[in-house]
């Protein structure tokens, strides 16, 4: 569906429903490597100034916005009840979609974290406005392949990821990349979550490092925690471990 007044979507299989939500620079394409079709209704998601949900550009000025979009979608759907699915990018929207709206029971952080930016962080996500007003491209050939641990591996997926990305507008990534820095940490709900929510993280990631990951849950040892042998692309580098991680979390209660 591609309606201009919420969010491009796509619904797959039948039963519980699980939303999906993207990466920056990705689409609810990122999502076809998984097959959970015949074990959920697998809501997939261009979030704002993604994919087709190109006319939501004010949304994608921060993540709560996002998350309001994400919400207009579950209203249109009728959805009672839900689990979430978020990597990276998606996982900040989704922690925004928990405290938001009760009817989300549980979040998976796919490669994806809890906490604020550092300054130094901060001051880079910033940077990339000025460097994709200049050469976009040139940021995307750069920035995509690191997302791998081994991106010689995976120069077909790097390719599709790019064309992808190339489809954003350099004042929305920008604008993107600027929400992304000022995002809320949540480490102060995470004790409250316990058995809602779980943590898969790749081993090799760059993005989300896991000597950060684990210290910063050595005072949560009730959210858990799945390493997978992977870089920050999870459902590319380790498709069938990492669903099948998913599928014992999600159906479990």
């Amino acid at each position: 569906m591609d309606n201009s007044r919420i969010l491009n979507y796509r619904i797959v299989g039948n039963g519980y429903p699980v939303l999906f939500l993207h990466g920056f620079l990705e689409s609810l394409e990122m999502w076809e490597y998984f097959s959970f079709e015949n074990h959920f209704q697998c809501v997939l998601l261009d979030l704002p100034g993604h994919g087709k949900s190109t006319e939501c550009t004010d949304a994608s000025k921060s993540m709560l916005l996002m998350a309001i979009e994400v919400q207009k979608v579950m209203d249109s759907i009728g959805i009672t009840e839900c689990a979430v699915v978020g990597h990276s990018m998606g996982g900040y929207v989704g922690f925004e979609l928990l405290q938001l709206d009760q009817r989300c029971k549980k979040l998976v952080l796919l490669n994806s974290n809890f906490w604020q930016d550092s300054e130094l962080k901060k001051e880079d996500r910033k940077r990339v406005v000025s460097i994709v007003n200049k050469n976009k491209n040139l940021f995307l050939y750069e920035a995509i392949p690191n997302l791998f641990s081994n991106p010689e591996n995976h120069d077909l997926e790097i390719k599709r990821i790019i064309k992808t990305a190339k489809t954003m507008q350099a004042e929305t990534i920008g604008f993107v990349s600027i929400a992304m820095a000022e995002r809320n940490g949540f480490e102060q709900v995470l004790p409250k979550l316990k058995e809602r929510l779980l943590i898969v993280q790749g081993e090799f990631d760059s993005i989300v490092r896991k000597d950060k990951m684990d210290e910063a849950l050595k005072l949560l040892p009730t959210i858990e925690v799945q390493y997978v042998k992977s870089g920050h692309m999870a459902h590319i580098e380790e498709t069938e471990i990492t669903q099948n991680v998913l599928l014992k979390f999600l159906n479990n209660g």
